[in-house]
């Protein structure tokens, strides 16, 4: 598996952490990445045992518990029922959405892991889709990654939650592109017309990594918006296109419906 070869736009958070930059590698070994791209988030929790077991049993509690919270999942996956597939390979365990486009063909797919020391995981791809007929396989979305922190931060807190942990947690973000003659491509939208941007930016995205706390009651959202911030740096995009600022969603949170 290779790795983009760090670039001009390195992330202006902490160090990314050795050991999470290995498990995103590992994890994207068994993604498509030569047909298209993925984002890979993962996380841990600082000083917990890293012997403490995960189970396919707490893989399911954790997944009713975010969907229970309304902030999960996020993006295009919130708008669909989709069936979820789980996979055990101890010590890890994993849960695999895929979400088929109009004519039932493979478009979005997301993956949620759970593994041991509270280590938890968030892949996911649209394969480059725009639109029905739209592909070019190497191009990732700022939304797209914007909803990936945001579900990462959330699955985070949840499995932190189960296991009795409150404190500090290291956070990492990558994207794994190995498409044949494709570049990794970041797109975002015009932020005049609301149309996907036509300008193509191909550059190389250095994994970004994140000091978080868990248990500080917003799910991550103001975290996960600090993150949304500098992606839409990287991206090119004058802020976030998916993620509100965090007044703004507490205001609409607080509207009654």
């Amino acid at each position: 598996m290779t790795h983009p070869p760090p670039g001009d736009d390195a992330a202006h958070g902490p160090s990314p952490d050795v050991g999470l930059l290995a498990h995103a590698r590992a994890i994207a070994t068994r993604l498509d990445t030569a047909h298209e791209a993925w984002v890979v988030g993962v996380a841990r929790p600082v000083g917990v045992d890293a012997d403490l077991p995960s189970t396919s049993g707490d893989l399911n509690v954790v997944l009713s518990e975010a969907h229970a919270t309304g902030a999960f999942p996020t993006g295009p996956l919130a708008y669909g029922r989709n069936p979820i597939s789980i996979a055990s390979e101890p010590p890890f365990h994993t849960a695999r959405i895929d979400m088929p486009d109009d004519d039932g063909n493979p478009f979005i797919s997301v993956e949620l892991e759970l593994g041991p020391g509270g280590f938890v995981a968030v892949a996911g791809t649209r394969r480059g889709q725009v639109s029905p007929g739209t592909m070019t396989a190497s191009h990732v979305f700022l939304a797209d990654v914007e909803a990936g922190v945001a579900d990462l931060l959330v699955f985070l807190e949840v499995r932190c939650a189960q296991i009795g942990y409150r404190g500090p947690t290291r956070v990492l973000l990558a994207l794994f592109c190995d498409v044949a003659d494709e570049p990794l491509g970041l797109r975002c939208l015009d932020e005049i017309t609301g149309e996907m941007d036509l300008d193509v930016r191909h550059r190389a995205f250095d994994p970004m990594g994140f000091d978080y706390v868990v248990g500080e009651n917003d799910l991550g959202h103001a975290a996960a918006y600090d993150i949304a911030v500098e992606l839409a740096e990287r991206f090119g995009a004058p802020g976030p296109q998916l993620l509100l600022p965090p007044a703004i969603k507490a205001r609409a949170g607080s509207v009654a419906p």
